[in-house]
């Protein structure tokens, strides 16, 4: 059976040890990028929260709550609600199926972040999960922990895995994969 191609962005199933989420009120980029439910943000330089990048070794702050339009940052209601803690625990999907993160051997490496972009009818995220970039590289941001359990789901071409963060703003840099 092949995995379905849609990709909803990084959604949250819980937290590592269980425990309440928590939602925290953060000022955006004054010229912010559009910023799709479900995106993982950064803090930036400024002390402002914007979409996140590729390589976000010490700035990836957490999964955006909600739908923010460009340079929302700028007007009178500059905010954005985000899931900032650091031992969330995420699904989303690959981004292909050639790489290292589309076998059960992927498990406990760690990967890389497709930004991507949002869906202008549903305004939710369209991120994934690098699969090519799977490996046990310390400075790559998610730490891939299983495959997630759905009958429609198995390991290969679009697959949907279960992470959490590697490195975060408020916890370490990260750890090499097993």
């Amino acid at each position: 059976m092949a995995n379905k191609d849609a990709a909803n962005g990084f959604q949250i199933m819980g937290r590592i040890g269980g425990g309440s989420l928590r939602l925290r009120k953060y000022k955006l980029a004054a010229a912010n990028t559009v910023i799709g439910k479900n995106m993982l943000v950064q803090m930036t330089n400024a002390g402002t929260v914007d979409i996140g990048a590729t390589s976000m070794a010490t700035t990836l702050l957490g999964v955006a709550a909600h739908y923010c339009a460009a340079s929302k940052g700028g007007t009178s209601d500059p905010y954005i609600l985000v899931y900032d803690q650091p031992d969330l625990v995420m699904h989303a999907q690959s981004d292909d199926g050639t790489g290292t993160g589309t076998a059960q051997t992927a498990i406990g490496l760690n990967a890389e972040i497709v930004v991507g972009s949002y869906d202008s009818y549903t305004y939710v995220s369209t991120g994934e999960i690098d699969e090519d970039s799977v490996a046990n590289t310390s400075t790559l941001p998610l730490k891939l922990i299983g495959l997630y359990p759905d009958p429609k789901n198995a390991f290969g071409e679009f697959n949907r895995l279960i992470f959490t963060f590697n490195h975060h703003m408020y916890k370490s840099v990260g750890v090499q994969g097993i």
